[in-house]
């Protein structure tokens, strides 16, 4: 009996040991391979590319923005941000600088969409983000619909910028429908002798209607608005709530959203809490003024919108 328990206790050392030294090869294998992400703003593209190849990391350029302060060719932002440990061969997203904005923006309201991107492109820069203005569900639809056009920009024209991208805003053209011109009749009336001069004629006093002038009416003052929240709808959406409440849309940015790295390996916060989903591109991220803000009609709103 006493070999029997003596076996047994050999067993569970044995295992005791063997699962210790599991833990501690899959600890070294696992921490053994990370590394840690350098700080690569500012740099030139290559010199951040050669500092992410020290670390056996990859550099991927996926955006570039006009900027002011950062020399073009040099880096802007960087993901995963500095000091994040993460695995050999991790792939680092960046941003890099196009210079101070030297393109002149140019004006594109009141084209159509086809000439609008025409002009944009030939100013060199790119279409951003193209809203749609819903249709009045109080105005019957027209049997041939006239084509729309660019009711709004952003930037706007000869504004500066921080991205080449210009978003347009289009919806139904506001012009008056033609004025139709009656042709007249054949059968016009004789043309009077001028040797015979007509009498004029007179009007009895009693039967003379009184002459009424009517003052020109003044602008009504602008009514106070509360800024609804837009946040979390789609840029149509928003736009006729903007609509609906006499407000005036001044620009809509367009933000890139980047899908958030996962947590590295061995990370408590990967199994806590996952990741939030991305929002979809033409969902509102920001407006100004906020929400619940005291404001009137006719007030300028800011957008930014996702892309």
């Amino acid at each position: 009996m006493r070999l029997l328990f003596r076996i047994l206790r050999d067993v569970l050392i044995l295992l005791a040991v063997a699962l210790v030294a599991a833990l501690i090869t899959m600890s070294l294998a696992v921490h053994g391979s990370e590394v840690t992400i350098p700080d690569l703003t500012g740099l030139s593209t290559p010199e951040a590319d050669a500092r992410a190849r020290e670390l056996q990391l990859k550099l991927s350029v996926e955006n570039r923005y006009f900027s002011a302060t950062v020399p073009a060719g040099h880096l802007l932002a960087q993901s995963p941000p500095p000091g994040t440990h993460v695995r050999r061969d991790w792939s680092i997203r960046a941003a890099e600088s196009l210079g101070p904005q030297l393109v002149a923006i140019p004006s594109v309201t009141g084209l159509s969409e086809r000439d609008a991107t025409i002009t944009i492109e030939r100013a060199g820069l790119t279409l951003g983000t193209v809203a749609h203005l819903p249709p009045d569900p109080s105005q019957i639809p027209a049997a041939t619909p006239s084509p729309e056009i660019v009711l709004a920009q952003s930037p706007p024209p000869a504004g500066a910028a921080d991205s080449p991208r210009v978003s347009i805003l289009l919806g139904p053209n506001p012009s008056p429908a033609p004025v139709s011109v009656q042709k007249p009749s054949p059968h016009t009336s004789p043309i009077p002798n001028p040797s015979k001069s007509p009498q004029p004629a007179t009007l009895s006093p009693s039967k003379t209607a009184p002459i009424t002038t009517q003052k020109p009416t003044e602008s009504t003052a602008k009514s106070p608005v509360t800024m609804p929240k837009l946040t979390g709808l789609t840029i149509s959406q928003a736009l006729k709530i903007l609509s609906d409440s006499g407000l005036h849309i001044a620009a809509i940015e367009d933000l890139p959203i980047t899908p958030k790295s996962p947590s590295p390996v061995g990370s408590t916060a990967a199994i806590a809490k996952p990741p939030a989903p991305a929002p979809l591109p033409g969902t509102v991220l920001k407006q100004s003024p906020t929400a619940a803000t005291q404001t009137h009609t006719g007030a300028d709103v800011r957008l930014t919108v996702a892309r």
